[in-house]
């Protein structure tokens, strides 16, 4: 499998358990989400990888900005291919409201 674009694969030490136990919990998460993906994009009959479908989804983006006492906040405006992505998968897309 080769790594999205932008990622860096490096070797990781840790030496306490604690850490052990959450980087193998971490990766445990990566595997069960990127196996789920896989099935719900092969259910949805799409021709994507996994892979590429994160690599179209990654810039979706949540922001915040504060100047002063004022806050705006909002969510990536999304492509139509990110919009019927989300709907292949089956997951709502992102708003503001519920961020």
């Amino acid at each position: 499998m080769r790594p999205l674009s932008g990622a860096v694969i490096a070797p990781v030490y840790h030496f306490k358990r604690e850490r052990i136990e959450a980087h193998a919990m971490l990766c445990f998460f990566a595997l069960v989400l990127h196996r789920v993906l896989r099935k719900r994009l092969r259910k949805a009959k799409e021709v994507v990888s996994v892979e590429r479908a994160i690599e179209r989804l990654r810039a979706i983006q949540y922001h915040r900005v504060r100047m002063g006492e004022r806050t705006w906040r909002g969510v990536t405006r999304m492509t139509p291919q990110q919009l019927e992505l989300l709907r292949l998968l089956e997951v709502k897309a992102p708003t503001t409201a519920a961020v």
